[in-house]
């Protein structure tokens, strides 16, 4: 805190400016508002479309010991959903449009450019699976170890893909939109993303279906392992060779 005369002021700090200037770009353009509320919170939608239509039918489902094997895939997939849906990253490049220039010629580094692009994205996410994931825990009976292990799948799940899908925004920037719509719902970085997921998704019930006699425990922890993995090799890929693409993006 300093003063002059009689104003105050406070500073802030380089991480807390980028980051609400991205999430204000978000914020102040309806249609980029409305597409992450809606992807974020599309489950607690449903859960709420259930409850006061007074379908409690999914609610007992949740409970029944035919899925108890399955509550930490559940959880985790439920809480994972604003990482899984609301592909951020995919289009925080693409959102500046024609202002995207400003950042470039900010006393900042590329590698801090990119780094709080992608720290948005995992602020956005992470407290949408908070909402999620404290709402959820009133219907699924979890034990404390099964929920740690669930989030830790979230944790590492959002910070893979999140820096997956600025791969995708950095080879196609695609800054010159006329139309909100355009950069997020007729752009091909969104499909690429979602086509990633589902290849993903593909691959990792192909493993399941390879080791059928891994426990939920044993199979939740192969997965956050290859999580961690992959996420290390596409950090070391976006700070290494993508800094230069990053640094040559035209407006």
């Amino acid at each position: 805190m300093a003063t002059i005369g009689n104003i105050y002021y406070k500073k802030q700090g380089k991480a807390f400016q980028l980051i609400k200037r991205h999430i204000l770009v978000i914020t102040k353009q309806p249609m980029f508002l409305l597409n992450t509320v809606m992807v974020t919170f599309l489950p607690l939608l449903f859960f709420a479309l259930n409850y006061f239509m007074g379908d409690l039918g999914f609610f007992a489902l949740l409970e029944s010991p035919e899925l108890a094997p399955y509550l930490v895939f559940i959880f985790a997939g439920i809480i994972s959903i604003p990482a899984m849906m609301a592909n951020l990253s995919a289009t925080a490049i693409t959102r500046e449009g024609s202002f995207f220039w400003e950042t470039m010629v900010l006393p900042l580094s590329v590698r801090d450019n990119i780094k709080y692009r992608i720290a948005t994205t995992l602020v956005l996410n992470f407290a949408g699976s908070i909402v999620l994931g404290i709402i959820t825990l009133f219907f699924l009976p979890l034990t404390i170890k099964e929920i740690l292990l669930a989030v830790c799948l979230c944790l590492v799940l959002t910070l893979f893909l999140a820096t997956i899908d600025i791969i995708v925004n950095i080879h196609r920037p695609y800054l010159n939109w006329s139309h909100p719509t355009a950069a997020i719902k007729n752009n091909l970085n969104v499909i690429i993303s979602l086509a990633f997921r589902a290849g993903l998704g593909f691959i990792f019930y192909r493993l399941y279906l390879l080791w059928p006699n891994l426990t939920s425990l044993q199979y939740s922890g192969l997965l956050l392992s290859l999580f961690l993995l992959f996420y290390l090799l596409a950090h070391f890929l976006v700070y290494g060779s993508y800094l230069d693409k990053f640094s040559k993006i035209i407006v």
